[in-house]
C-alpha cells in the first residue's frame, strides 16, 4: 500500500512539473535575417522557441507581417502580463506598472506622491502587454529583473510597431520603428549606451534626417 502510495505522489509530481510549472521562462524569441525572393526590402524572422523547437513564427518584410505561424495569443495565454497604473481619474498620467500572473500582482513598481512603491520579484522569461481587446501589444524578455534580450512591439494587426534588444534595461545594437503600414520610420544604432547613428523616415519612404 505505501509503495502504491509513493508511485502515485511521484506522477502527480511529474505532473504538476510538466503541466503547472511556469513554463514562460523556457520560450525565447529571437530574431534572424533571412533570404526571401518575394521581398524586395530585408526580411526578418521572428521565432518563439520552446525546448529547442520553433512553436511560433512572424516573417516580416520591414515591418509589414507576410507569414504567420502559431496563435501568440494562445502561446501566450498564462504568461506575466505587465500593466501600466495611471493616477485615479487621470488615464494620461502614469504611476508605474505592475506584473500580474493569473491576474494576480505578483511584482509593482510605483510612484505615488512623493512615495516609491516597490514589491515582488519580476520573473526570468517573456513577459507582454495587451492592448485593451486582449492582443498582444509588447512582447520583452527579462532576467534578473531586467530587461534582457530582444523586445518586440505590435500593432493590433501585428505588424511590427518596434524592434530593440535590451542589455540590463538598456537598449543595444540595432533597433527599428516602424509605420502601421509596414514602412520603416526610425533606425539606429546603440553601443555601450551611446547612440552610433540615428536615421528617420517619412511614411513615403523618403530619409528625412540623419
Amino acid at each position: 500500500m505505501l509503495r502504491i502510495f509513493m508511485l502515485l505522489n511521484l506522477i502527480l509530481f511529474s505532473y504538476i512539473l510538466l503541466h503547472c510549472s511556469g513554463s514562460y521562462d523556457e520560450i525565447k524569441m529571437d530574431i534572424k535575417k533571412v533570404n526571401d525572393p518575394n521581398s524586395l526590402h530585408e526580411a526578418r524572422d521572428i521565432i518563439f522557441i520552446k525546448n529547442g523547437e520553433t512553436v511560433a513564427l512572424r516573417r516580416y518584410h520591414n515591418g509589414k507581417k507576410i507569414i504567420s505561424k502559431g496563435d501568440l495569443s494562445f502561446l501566450f495565454r498564462n504568461a506575466c502580463e505587465i500593466r501600466i497604473v495611471y493616477k485615479e481619474n487621470d488615464n494620461s498620467m502614469p504611476m508605474g506598472v505592475v506584473y500580474l500572473k493569473k491576474n494576480r500582482v505578483i511584482a509593482e513598481n510605483i510612484y505615488k506622491d512623493e512615495s516609491h512603491i516597490s514589491n515582488g520579484k519580476i520573473p526570468d522569461g517573456i513577459i507582454i502587454e495587451k492592448y485593451k481587446n486582449g492582443k498582444i501589444n509588447n512582447i520583452i524578455q527579462y532576467k534578473g529583473e531586467k530587461r534582457n534580450g530582444y523586445a518586440i512591439s505590435l500593432f493590433s494587426n501585428e505588424n511590427l510597431k518596434c524592434e530593440t534588444e535590451y542589455l540590463d534595461d538598456f537598449p543595444t545594437g540595432r533597433g527599428r520603428l516602424y509605420y502601421e503600414n509596414g514602412n520603416l520610420k526610425t533606425e539606429f544604432e546603440i553601443e555601450n549606451r551611446v547612440e552610433k547613428y540615428h536615421r528617420e523616415y517619412s511614411i513615403n519612404g523618403k530619409l528625412v534626417y540623419e
